[in-house]
């Protein structure tokens, strides 16, 4: 069973009046009549800020891939957290799922997973800044053309190191 169930871990300071206590897990009730991502499995997330996570990817059960879209979880409110879809314009990494990702300020960075078809092992990187900086309504995904020493594609990254994926764009 797929579920959108979204649970927060606190490891900072007291949060929504003490609603939220530290090192206790935190069930986020969402408010149903606002747009949110399907629910789905395999997918990615990692935060981008202080109570703020970008979901990118997955599966929704059945054999379905979840779309292509970008969603932020912004729980900087904790009593009202809200999904917001991210604007992206251009090509993107696609559907996929058992996808690895990991955010290396300013970039959020995706790698490998499969698409349903064949195991990746391609690196997306999207400047969470720019679009800021440049006065752009929506963000851009690029595709990274590595050189030599491409690791072989896995059927499930479980992760990687920003030492080793460190961009200066």
């Amino acid at each position: 069973v797929i579920t959108a169930d979204i649970y927060f871990l606190l490891l900072g300071p007291e949060q929504g009046g003490g609603r939220v206590r530290r090192n206790e897990w935190f069930h986020i009730i969402m408010d149903n009549n606002l747009p949110s991502p399907s629910a789905r499995a395999a997918h990615c997330a990692c935060c981008i800020d202080v109570n703020q996570m970008v979901l990118y990817g997955g599966a929704t059960g059945g054999g379905s891939l979840s779309t292509e879209d970008l969603w932020l979880l912004d729980c900087r409110d904790i009593n009202k957290p809200n999904w917001l879809q991210v604007p992206v314009a251009g090509q993107t990494p696609g559907r996929r799922y058992g996808h690895s990702m990991t955010y290396v300020k300013p970039n959020l960075i995706t790698f490998g997973g499969n698409d349903g078809h064949q195991t990746k092992n391609d690196v997306w990187c999207l400047n969470v800044e720019a679009n800021v900086e440049e006065g752009a309504e929506q963000f851009m995904w690029t595709r990274v053309e590595t050189l030599e020493g491409k690791p072989e594609p896995e059927a499930r990254v479980i992760d990687f190191f920003f030492e080793v994926l460190f961009f200066d764009f």
